[in-house]
């Protein structure tokens, strides 16, 4: 019964690590951290809106105001509005504390 335990252990640590190295942790996210403002790098798909891409990375908060998302977005995106956005391209969006 030990033996077996252990051989399961073990085999939880090898796909843990296959996973990590294949996959990522973080998929494909930098993590960012400013001064206040803490943001993930992610890429734009086809019909993405400022909110349909942190809801997907789920870092929409429950409650958020729309003006200060586009205000922190377009800070941490060199001035690009969310109205600007376009597929294929990488954004840094806001994660709010």
């Amino acid at each position: 019964m030990k033996k077996l335990i252990i051989g399961l252990f073990i085999v939880l640590i090898l796909f843990i690590g296959y996973t990590d190295f294949t996959k990522g942790t973080i998929n494909h996210e930098l993590l960012h951290e400013n001064d206040s403002t803490s943001s993930i790098e992610a890429e734009a798909k086809p019909g993405d809106t400022l909110i349909s891409m942190m809801e997907r990375h789920d870092i929409l908060p429950v409650n958020f105001n729309i003006d200060q998302l586009s205000q922190d977005f377009t800070q941490l995106n060199q001035g690009l509005p969310p109205q600007k956005i376009v597929a294929g391209q990488y954004y840094s969006l806001p994660v709010v504390k």
